[in-house]
Parts: structure tokens; C-alpha cells; sequence
């Protein structure tokens, strides 16, 4: 069963899938031709979008993992959690969520993110130039990027969603055992 991180990204990601039909239909579905520059800003929008949508994804993941975690701490120790962690993420890099994460007692959990055909080491390599796409467009600079690409990081981010769901439930599910020793 999905997290209820994973579901609100999924609802999410139909906002990118939006932004990429408005795409196609300003392009007619074709490549643009570089003089025209049709689309670029839309696909530049929708990689903000998707690196947000990615942002509040682990924002959600840390939360429903932490309040698990934690189980005993009170109202007001879990917002001082949140506010010196999630609630200050501001930018989904793999340190900054790495850091997070290991107030959880994860231990960096971007190692094991993987599915068929992408090594982990590709896999970060290509993260890291999304969210180094992201940042660029939103302090607005222009790079250019193919809807083929903002279509593959779409994918990656689902991907990653999926293994992060399964590394929470995880680690969850082996602190539990190891509290029942």
C-alpha cells in the first residue's frame, strides 16, 4: 500500500502531466524549432513543479516516518522535530535529505535507491543535475530542457518515490523487530 506521501505526489505529478499536455498542444506534439522556442518556458515550469512535488514528497515521508518512529514523543517535541528538519528542506538535494533522514535513524537512504537497469550511482548522478536544473530555473536563469528529458526525470521521480516508501517501510519494520528483542 502507498504512503500517504506517495499519494499526494501522485496527485501532484497531474499537474506535471498537465503542463506537458499544454506543451504538446503548443507544439503541436513536434519538437520546436530552436528559433520559435515554443514550450521551453512551460517545460522550465514543469521542472520546478516537479522538483517541488519531489520536495514535499520527502517533506511527507520524513513526517509519517518520524511521527512512527517516535511514537511517544508529545505534540510539541514532534514540531520541534519538523521545524528543524522537514519544515526547513527548502531543497531536495540528496545531502539535505540525507540529513533529515537521519534523525529517523536512516542511514543514507539514497544508496539504496535502485530499480532495473540504474545503478545508484547513475541514478544520483542524474538526480543531481535535475535538482541542479531546478535551482538554476528558479533563480531565473534559462537552460533549455527537452521534454524527453523532463518525461525521464518524471519517471526517476516516481521511481525514487516508490523506493523511498519501500526503505521507510523498512526501516520501520526493522525497528520494530529490533524492539521486540
Amino acid at each position: 500500500m502507498p504512503s500517504r506521501a506517495r499519494i499526494r505526489l501522485n496527485a501532484s505529478l497531474a499537474d506535471v502531466d498537465e503542463l506537458i499536455e499544454a506543451h504538446a498542444a503548443l507544439t503541436g506534439g513536434r519538437v520546436g524549432r530552436p528559433a520559435e522556442r515554443q514550450g521551453e518556458a512551460l517545460t522550465r515550469a514543469d521542472v520546478v513543479l516537479l522538483c517541488a512535488a519531489m520536495e514535499v514528497y520527502f517533506e511527507d515521508i520524513f513526517e509519517e516516518t518520524a511521527r512512527l518512529v517516535y511514537d511517544r514523543a508529545n505534540d510539541e517535541e514532534i514540531k520541534r522535530l519538523f521545524e528543524t528538519t522537514s519544515r526547513r528542506l527548502n531543497h531536495p538535494s540528496i545531502d539535505n535529505v540525507t540529513v533529515m533522514f537521519f534523525s529517523v535513524g536512516m542511514n543514507h537512504p539514497f544508496n539504496r535507491v535502485r530499480w532495473r537497469n540504474v545503478p545508484n550511482t547513475d541514478f544520483k548522478r542524474k538526480y543531481n543535475v535535475f535538482v541542479d536544473t531546478r535551482g538554476r530555473v528558479a533563480h531565473g536563469r534559462k537552460p533549455t530542457v527537452r521534454l524527453s528529458v523532463l518525461k525521464a526525470w518524471k519517471i526517476m521521480v516516481e521511481n525514487t518515490a516508490t523506493c523511498f516508501d519501500r526503505i521507510t517501510t523498512e526501516h520501520l519494520e526493522w525497528m520494530n523487530r529490533d524492539q521486540a528483542r
